[in-house]
């Protein structure tokens, strides 16, 4: 007695277990309500594990399955080739259908009559699918407006200097007053450059001042707003 060993998934198919698997199908209506089918398939199991040679003739079959006489030709009758071409849609719509979960797979490959037992390989579930977390949003920052707001001053101040300074400088080195009118001039502020000055002033005897910028190589300043000193 052997073990069939037939392209088996893991080890091999035994005895037991492909005698177990034909009991189970030769009960199953596709097979139970054909007899000649069954007997065909118990024959070719049985005869795998017993063979000495390893093949199972087809005029053996014809003898043994289909009750044929010594005299029986293969090549002027067909009867076996014909119920083993039955025998292979039978399998195959035994396996597509209620058989797609049994254990063991018996096959039957055209041109040999031996049949190959295969152990079917145990499903592998698919990881489960892990939902990623969206990462939160940072809020927004509080200097966010404070900060808009200082670049805006910035880029005006650069400006109004950028205008100012267009100008180029009179001649002359000579150390000389910034503030040549008379009147109250008070809260002087540089530009950065040390070129221009803003500053109010009004003049001698009036309440109203203004506010201006002056380059320091001129004597003319610019009005950019009035103020009543009254109200200070």
């Amino acid at each position: 007695m052997r073990t069939a060993a037939h392209r088996s998934h893991g080890s091999p198919v035994s005895r037991a277990e492909a005698m177990a698997q034909l009991r189970r199908m030769l009960d199953h209506p596709l097979f139970k309500n054909s007899d000649r089918l069954s007997r065909f398939l118990r024959y070719l199991v049985e005869q795998d594990f017993v063979s000495l040679s390893g093949e199972i003739k087809e005029y053996a079959i014809g003898l043994d399955v289909f009750d044929r006489d010594p005299s029986f030709d293969p090549r002027q009758d067909s009867v076996v080739r014909a119920n083993a071409t039955r025998l292979r849609g039978k399998l195959a719509q035994y396996y597509e259908g209620d058989g797609k979960n049994d254990p063991v797979v018996i096959e039957l490959h055209r041109g040999s009559y031996r049949p190959v037992f295969l152990r079917r390989a145990p499903d592998t579930e698919a990881p489960p699918l892990i939902a990623i977390p969206k990462r939160p949003q940072p809020p927004a920052k509080k200097w966010l407006w404070p900060g808009i707001i200082a670049a805006a001053v910035l880029a005006i101040a650069f400006g109004l200097h950028a205008i100012v300074g267009s100008h180029p400088p009179a001649g002359g080195s000579g150390p000389r007053p910034l503030f040549v009118r008379p009147g109250l001039k008070r809260t002087p502020v540089f530009s950065p450059d040390g070129q221009t000055v803003a500053f109010e002033w009004s003049a001698e005897g009036q309440t109203v001042a203004g506010l201006y910028f002056q380059r320091i190589d001129s004597d003319t300043p610019t009005l950019l707003s009035v103020t009543d000193q009254s109200a200070v």
